[in-house]
């Protein structure tokens, strides 16, 4: 069996970005079934099973809900909380019932097209009420300058803009809110788009800051593709050993990519440390948007307390370790639960599709 894992943050880091944990909304147990089964959770077909076991008709009614109804949903969660598999797995049960804002890459595409294609954005300043004059707000959007600041207004106006070329969707917005002034913005989103007989709510997902420093550290990408996997959680399909350093090397998994050895990412190696006041900020948006009243809320959690894991869920739905031997010169892969410790608590991950099982519960619960 694997070590524990326990990362070298700093005890006072650890602090600031404590994990937050509600066992109540974490309960994935199918309580109204007697057989006992188990599923591949990184299947697809599997992933099918597991949610219709798990939750019966109930499937169906969240299915449906999402056929009949409109709302935002807003995400907040830490930088490699995992937001775009979530979705993705979401996806696959729903399909393409809803669509996915990314505020980061509304900003980056109006600084590629705003200087050689304003008309696409003509109707943009309509959207825009702020204390800067409009021309100054844009001037701050397209700067490479850091200290320039965009105005949460201007930020306003560009999502605003996107949503009227949606249409009527359910829309998850990514990356907004962002700053605490954003918070109370996100509040009344709803009505300035006119969205008003619409919910909106927060999807909070918790994830503890030694998971993101072990995303971080043991991550590795393809140079030709981009693809990012996990030596110790989400190794690819093919693993080599590397006779000269010691270590077992992931293949791409991409066939164009023509058996390309992924690598660790720069900066990897310090993990969260090279963005604490980032991991900051975002554990501080989250709890703050925890204590707003008048907006309903959906947290999916990553992981659980090992003395309580067994009550709250099953042994499929926990994250698979690996770690790899080379004896006889043949490359070995074990597997086991993967356990880490945080603030001197002993925790277990979990795979992404028990996280989705979460939201289904709750959601269901807030909008029936």
């Amino acid at each position: 069996m694997s070590k524990v894992f326990k990362s070298d943050l700093p005890p006072e880091l650890l602090d600031d970005l404590n994990y937050y944990f509600d066992p109540s909304l974490v309960n994935t147990k199918a309580s109204y079934v007697s057989e006992s089964k188990t599923f591949d959770l990184t299947k697809v077909k599997d992933r099918q099973e597991y949610y219709r076991y798990k939750l019966g008709n109930k499937l169906d009614r969240f299915i449906d809900l999402f056929d009949r109804y409109t709302f935002i949903g807003y995400l907040l969660a830490p930088k490699v909380a995992g937001k775009g598999t979530y979705l993705s797995l979401l996806r696959e049960i729903v399909g393409d019932r809803f669509v996915q804002v990314s505020v980061g890459d509304l900003v980056r595409e109006f600084q590629t097209k705003y200087p050689s294609n304003k008309d696409e954005y003509k109707d943009l300043s309509k959207y825009y009420r702020g204390f800067l004059p409009y021309e100054e707000a844009v001037e701050n959007a397209l700067s490479k300058d850091v200290t320039k600041l965009i105005p949460t207004e201007f930020v306003l106006a560009l999502i605003k803009h996107k949503i009227r070329q949606i249409g009527r969707k359910i829309i998850f917005i990514d990356g907004f809110p962002r700053t605490e002034d954003q918070v109370m913005y996100s509040l009344y989103m709803r009505d300035l788009v006119d969205f008003r007989d619409d919910p909106d709510f927060f999807v909070l997902i918790n994830v503890p800051i030694t998971v993101i420093d072990a995303r971080l550290k043991f991550r590795r990408v393809c140079p030709k593709c981009g693809a990012s996997r996990n030596l110790r959680l989400l190794p690819t399909e093919k693993v080599v050993w590397d006779k000269e350093h010691q270590e077992p090397i992931l293949i791409c998994d991409n066939p164009s990519c023509k058996g390309e050895k992924m690598v660790p990412k720069p900066g990897d190696e310090v993990g969260v440390l090279a963005l604490k006041d980032r991991f900051i900020k975002d554990f501080k948006l989250m709890e703050m948007a925890r204590k707003l009243y008048g907006i309903e809320r959906v947290e999916i959690f990553n992981a659980v307390p090992i003395d309580i894991a067994n009550d709250l869920v099953d042994d499929y739905e926990i994250t698979p370790e690996f770690t790899y031997t080379y004896e006889n010169g043949r490359l070995k892969v074990h597997t086991t639960p993967w356990r880490f410790i945080e603030n001197n608590k002993e925790y277990y991950s979990l795979l992404a599709a028990a996280g989705i099982l979460q939201f289904i519960k709750q959601f269901l619960e807030v909008f029936l």
